[in-house]
């Protein structure tokens, strides 16, 4: 069982270096926009409530996260709309907000938020979890004495 984690976090590793390298070219080749918060997508958090707190006194309500559509023009003038991957709660956005975008000048489609949170969010849960499930069956291994 150990093995097998250390292969499983050794391969989340290999796929967050993957992601580091990936994104370090989309940053290198990306042109800089500036898009405009046309929405907020809510996106259910499965199983999860928050309480508030109201004239009404307490509720008990569902728990969403948000994710910005975002519309934005390329340099050549092409109108792009776009939802952002990432959810957040509360949201970082509100709708009328500018955000700045980086999108590739070659397929306007691939486009990210230009944000540390949006930009390096895949590439440290993978280098992160990968460490962890490798760092777990490396301890396993050394507690089993081999």
């Amino acid at each position: 069982m150990n093995t097998l984690l250390i292969f499983i976090g050794l391969f989340l590793l290999g796929l967050g270096v993957y992601a580091f390298f990936r994104q370090r070219t989309r940053l290198a080749e990306g042109t800089v926009a500036i898009g405009i918060v046309t929405d907020l997508i809510p996106v259910r958090a499965d199983g999860e409530f928050v309480v508030t707190r109201g004239e009404e006194g307490m509720k008990i309500e569902k728990k969403y996260l948000y994710r910005p559509e975002i519309r934005f023009k390329t340099h050549a003038g092409r109108t792009i709309d776009f939802i952002a991957p990432v959810a957040t709660r509360p949201s970082r956005y509100a709708i009328g907000d500018e955000v700045e975008v980086l999108y590739n000048p070659e397929n306007p489609n691939d486009v990210q938020i230009n944000s540390f949170l949006h930009l390096w969010f895949a590439t440290l849960m993978l280098v992160g979890f990968g460490l962890f499930v490798a760092g777990m069956g490396v301890l396993g291994r050394i507690l089993q004495g081999g």
